[in-house]
């Protein structure tokens, strides 16, 4: 019995591990690591568990899969609802597995979570490198696989294919976890510094504006609630570093996306992103003034977007466009009712982790909040399993914190 009991212990750590991996994991083979974590975390709990279920955390951190799930009953077209739903369901399963970590004796120690946090960030600086010579070590030159491959990891990578605004998404959650990690382990600096480095290169490289963008107002905040003149500086000269390797790094056709944003081609250029995106929210807003409340439920809000697009002979109808903005999707699928419970569970949570001084946790939940502007990230499955399994690791730690601070405080009033 105590062999089982060693094995759990020490399979759930790993398994944890295995899951921050999940960059390095095929596409068709993502849900092995996910299966293997609940089914230890399962029997663990079932040896260990102990207290009252804890609905809450439960009901919070899975509120987003329960509007999708609400949203289905009035879909019409069930069997793309029940498809989204397959795609969303890390939204419910890594909430449940963590609350029956929580009922259970697991003890999740700093040098776990860190442990974590750097085989997420050491599968990315894999993953990029790799990525990069394979294609480098085919047709391109190096400077063709610097312009090319923000294309080439979507459509060259078979299995490990990845969107490249999805891809920095990743990279910038990296960076997060390393100036967490660099703070943690004084003795892995040079280490951290050149990840980062390279984290930055490869974001300029990738150039998408959002992940960008979102980090940038991330850095802003962080610094204004934890004001400190050296980190200020150090800031200033690496957004300066930054600017010129964007200014610098060759881009396809020559394109600066990033100018993009102020010299019209929202208007001017029809193959743009931006465009694109502009007559995307165009219907989008439109669709959602129809039917406010409740929306078109999950099943439907493609329809309704693409109808839309035909009416207006926008001239990408033949490209299925989601909204590109996570709040006027859930306001599609769920409406203002769907959106005001999404919004109150996050507004929990950032308030959970500013109480218990996890600033990691607030940046994690903030770089998420800003990316919803630009992009559907809860309705794929790159952009849930990662926003789902470190939101629900990091929400456990503050959990567990919060439930031992409840029961030392009822042992001193005893």
């Amino acid at each position: 019995m105590s062999d089982i009991n060693n094995i759990l212990k020490k399979g759930i750590p790993f398994l944890l591990a295995f899951n921050a991996c999940i960059l390095l994991i095929p596409n068709k083979m993502k849900a092995i690591p996910v299966v293997l974590l609940g089914l230890f975390v399962l029997a663990y709990y079932i040896k260990s568990r102990s207290g009252q279920f804890n609905y809450r955390f439960l009901l919070i951190n899975s509120m987003l899969f329960w509007i999708f799930i609400f949203s289905c009953t009035y879909s019409e077209n069930i069997n793309h609802a029940f498809r989204k739903i397959e795609t969303t369901a890390s939204l419910i399963v890594f909430p449940i597995i963590f609350t029956l970590l929580l009922q259970s004796n697991f003890i999740l120690t700093k040098k776990i979570k860190d442990r974590i946090l750097l085989s997420f960030c050491l599968s990315v600086v894999i993953f990029l490198c790799c990525s990069f010579l394979y294609f480098w070590n085919q047709e391109f030159t190096f400077s063709e696989t610097i312009v090319h491959y923000s294309n080439l990891i979507d459509i060259r990578l078979g299995l490990f294919s990845i969107h490249p605004i999805y891809l920095s998404i990743y990279i910038g959650v990296s960076v997060l976890f390393v100036i967490h990690l660099w703070d943690s382990n004084k003795k892995m600096k040079i280490v951290f510094l050149c990840m980062a480095i390279l984290y930055v290169l490869f974001l300029a490289v990738l150039a998408r504006r959002g992940p960008v963008i979102s980090l940038f107002l991330i850095g802003v905040l962080y610094l204004i609630f934890r004001f400190h003149f050296k980190k200020m500086l150090w800031s200033v000269i690496a957004m300066a570093l930054f600017s010129v390797i964007m200014l610098s790094i060759p881009k396809y056709q020559n394109h600066n996306r990033f100018k993009d944003l102020y010299d019209g081609t929202v208007i001017k250029d029809s193959s743009s992103s931006l465009y694109i995106r502009y007559n995307v929210y165009k219907c989008a807003l439109e669709s959602i003034k129809e039917r406010p409340i409740l929306g078109y439920g999950l099943g439907d809000v493609q329809k309704k977007l693409t109808d839309c697009y035909t009416s207006k002979d926008i001239g990408f109808t033949n490209n299925p466009y989601n909204s590109h903005n996570q709040y006027m999707g859930l306001l599609l699928i769920a409406g203002f009712a769907g959106i005001f419970l999404y919004l109150y569970t996050l507004f929990l949570n950032i308030k959970k982790s500013l109480k218990f001084e996890s600033y990691l946790t607030a940046s994690f939940i903030l770089y998420f909040i800003f990316n919803f502007f630009t992009e559907n990230v809860l309705e794929r499955e790159a952009g849930v399993i990662l926003y789902s399994f470190f939101g629900c690791l990091f929400l456990y730690v503050l959990e567990k914190k919060k439930m031992q601070s409840t029961y030392n405080s009822d042992a001193i009033s005893l």
